[in-house]
């Protein structure tokens, strides 16, 4: 409830109810989200050790704001798409949640970028970012922009990392430049999605 509340404060649309499915057979500190028929989060309920770059001090409360704002991130609609949902609900084939076919960096971008701004463990308040950022910076060997929009990462970072890291890092710089100068910070990502 307390993420679900957080995120309603940005996101200028209601997403509920969220269906939330725990699941205790799988051995990883993770989860997922689908808007597909209906809105549903899959928690892996195995605590995270201690050295996840997902963190571990608050893994549950991150866990859920990552996985939450996926659903509204992909739940939105509006025009055409609010019309054709009310016609046709919610569809395999996403002609009504239009945003489940904007690309992977997008996703977990947002995603990545509120977990670390609502929940002290984030991965983008955690070293890993910065490290390797400055491993790029130092060797000139950034990725190429494709590479954040896979689950198949650059060649020295593990599985899913590019796209993590990389899209959450071009949506801080945005969230920094729009708010440079600002007493009140605007957290971008309700408006993006909508």
């Amino acid at each position: 409830e307390g993420a679900y509340k957080t995120l309603r404060k940005i996101f200028p649309y209601d997403v509920a109810p969220i269906h939330v499915e725990i699941h205790n057979h799988i051995d990883t500190a993770n989860g997922n989200a689908n808007a597909y028929l209906l809105n549903k989060v899959n928690v892996f309920l195995y605590k995270a050790p201690y050295n996840s770059i997902i963190g571990f001090k608050s893994w549950m409360q991150s866990l859920l704001i990552h996985e939450f704002t996926h659903i509204f991130a992909f739940d939105a609609s509006r025009g055409y798409s609010k019309v054709l949902r009310a016609i046709f609900g919610k569809p395999l084939v996403p002609f009504t949640t239009p945003n489940m076919t904007l690309p992977l960096l997008f996703h977990e971008g947002i995603a990545v970028f509120n977990e670390s701004i609502y929940t002290p463990d984030g991965r983008l308040n955690g070293s890993y970012f910065d490290m390797n950022f400055r491993k790029n910076a130092l060797f000139n060997d950034f990725p190429h922009i494709s590479a954040s929009n896979t689950y198949y990462s650059y060649d020295s970072h593990p599985y899913g990392g590019t796209s993590y890291l990389y899209a959450a890092g071009m949506i801080y710089t945005l969230y920094k430049l729009i708010n440079k100068n600002k007493s009140i910070k605007v957290n971008p990502t309700g408006d993006l999605s909508y």
